[in-house]
């Protein structure tokens, strides 16, 4: 049986869910650990004294605790930052530590799914998300990434946006209002997350906004029992104003609280403000179930799938097209698709042209925005008989909502060799903004 299997990193703790890698498939979330639900695991590591053998999770805590090894803590943070960790007068790399943390769950959690499913499975995806993920340094998500029981091609990385999307398009219809909200607590400092729906698109356009909350922040740790208290009934009233100037004036019909910050009775007076005319939902796995949901859309995309179109950071947020002749008549011919992240989205194509006087590009706004068009001026490029120019349009987007255009002279044939003339042009694109 082919799985499909999600991983959700933070500082603190690791997730992981799975599915059969098949349509509708039921997602389920791992208990390997034994504190609390039982869902996450300590993102620890410990190297016993003098030799070279390594625990994780509890098992990390407790020989540190007994004085058996050295503790290695917020291994994420120190990855993401590019920082070493001096062991024993020895430098070690974050990128390999969190590789060998990553191996070891990994192996637990193929035990644990062959367990429940009672039978040999093999990994059809494995699909990590972070927070916060070090997008900008590749290299070390690689050396992160090698070695594990899954093949590098079957390794796919995520946004916590992306995996936000893709777990709420797949919950019930009569959840998907106008506006969603998710609260994040996993590591220290509030994240919040505002999901808007139009329905009134096709596919449906789904944007995410995501906001870090700096003044609201539940540790981990309190120096005692008082400054705890004190701590968390101040938050309270913190979290209580954020949330009203949240969820003032919108349509919010639907509010996710996530992470073990939530745990315990501390946010009362919040939760009167959330849960009023709204269903509110309280959990830890969100994002690594959405991991897989976003695996399963990849392997064999549903109606569901084809329903939403998700704009987050860094995607292109217009269609852009030109019309040609085909067959005796005019028809469409889409060159980049909104959805795609700005630095994928390029496309050439090569074009017989009537005359060179100008091309004109169709962009289409997803989120609501009316359709354009963009001229593109070819009075540059030499002047010959009509229907003798052929040219290669080619587009790449520089940015978010920049766009950069290039028209290059083809020649026609041994008549007009190619002249190696360029137009070139640069568009500012308003379904962006």
């Amino acid at each position: 049986m082919e799985v499909v299997i999600g991983f959700d990193i933070n500082e603190f703790g690791v997730q992981v869910s799975y599915a059969p890698a098949q349509e509708n498939a039921p997602v389920k979330t791992l208990q390997l650990s034994g504190k609390g639900d039982g869902t996450v695991v300590e993102a620890l590591i410990c190297k016993r004294h003098e030799v070279n053998q390594w625990y994780y999770g509890m098992d990390a805590l407790q020989k540190a605790k007994m004085g058996q090894g050295i503790l290695i803590e917020n291994l994420w943070r120190r990855f993401v930052n590019e920082q070493e960790v001096m062991i024993e007068k020895e430098q070690y790399d974050t990128a390999l530590l969190c590789n060998l943390l990553l191996k070891r769950i990994l192996r637990g959690a193929l035990d644990k799914i062959r367990q429940e499913m009672q039978q040999e499975i093999a990994v059809r995806m494995l699909v990590i998300t972070a927070e916060p993920f070090p997008n900008d340094c590749m290299e070390r998500v690689e050396r992160m990434l090698d070695g594990l029981e899954v093949d590098r091609k079957q390794i796919y990385l995520q946004t916590h946006e992306e995996c936000l999307f893709a777990y709420l398009v797949h919950q019930p219809q009569r959840m998907l209002g106008y506006e969603t909200g998710v609260m994040d607590l996993s590591n220290e400092m509030l994240v919040s997350y505002r999901t808007t729906m139009n329905h009134r698109a096709r596919p449906v356009t789904v944007c995410i906004e995501r906001q870090e909350v700096p003044h609201l922040v539940r540790k981990k740790h309190y120096p005692s029992i008082s400054e705890h208290d004190r701590a968390l009934t101040a938050l309270d009233e913190q979290f209580c104003d954020y949330a009203a100037d949240f969820v003032n004036g919108r349509l919010v019909t639907t509010i996710y609280l996530v992470g073990s910050g939530f745990d315990g009775d501390w946010c009362q007076e919040s939760l009167k403000v959330l849960c009023r005319n709204r269903k509110v939902y309280a959990g830890n796995n969100l994002y690594s179930k959405g991991a897989v949901y976003g695996g399963l859309s990849k392997i064999a995309p549903s109606e569901t799938d084809a329903g939403y179109l998700f704009l987050g950071r860094g995607m292109l947020k217009d269609n852009i097209g030109i019309m040609v002749a085909s067959g005796g008549k005019e028809e469409y011919c889409p060159l980049l698709d909104a959805g795609l992240n700005w630095y994928d989205a390029k496309n050439e194509i090569t074009l017989m042209l009537e005359r060179a006087d100008e091309i004109t590009l169709l962009i289409t706004p997803v989120n609501g925005g009316a359709a354009y068009e963009e001229q593109i001026a070819l009075g540059a490029l030499d002047q010959r008989e009509d229907g003798t120019y052929r040219i290669r349009l080619f587009l790449q987007m520089q940015s978010e909502t920049t766009l950069a255009v290039t028209v290059t002279d083809e020649g026609f044939g041994e008549i007009f060799p190619p002249s190696g003339q360029q137009v070139e042009k640069t568009i500012e694109l308003e379904g962006g903004r």
